[in-house]
């Protein structure tokens, strides 16, 4: 009888270790799954704040891009001599004006148009976070 109280006491001591550290290792376990989603959520909310802050530098871009380009068609308008004592000398000035800018408006339109699809695909990726 002594015998089996012996073992029962042992089998118990033995099943508390083995339950401890079970109890130990998930707890340990769910520690690092705490401070793993914690790591997780940090970064996704600095990777929000990156797309905001480069969605910003795009708009800017955009706009200094849309001005540029208005100010070179209304260039001629601002250096032009609406005095100017002959329509034809007039009219060879803005042809020679739309000429010269002509390569550079189509590549500032290229870039504007680039610029865009990067600022609406970064609001799609940022909505999709």
């Amino acid at each position: 009888m002594e015998d089996q109280l012996i073992q029962l006491r042992e089998e118990s001591h033995a099943s508390k270790q083995v339950h401890q550290e079970r109890t130990e290792r998930l707890t340990n376990q769910l520690k690092l799954s705490r401070q793993h989603y914690r790591d997780l959520e940090r970064r996704r909310q600095l990777e929000v704040e990156g797309y905001q802050t480069d969605l910003d530098d795009l708009r800017k871009k955009l706009k200094d891009v849309e001005k540029k380009f208005l100010q070179m068609t209304l260039g001629c308008a601002k250096d032009s001599d609406c005095r100017a004592k002959s329509l034809d000398k007039f009219d060879l000035r803005i042809l020679e004006n739309v000429r010269q800018t002509s390569t550079r408006s189509k590549f500032l339109l290229n870039d504007l148009k680039n610029l865009k699809a990067l600022m609406y695909t970064l609001e799609d990726e940022m909505r999709k976070l």
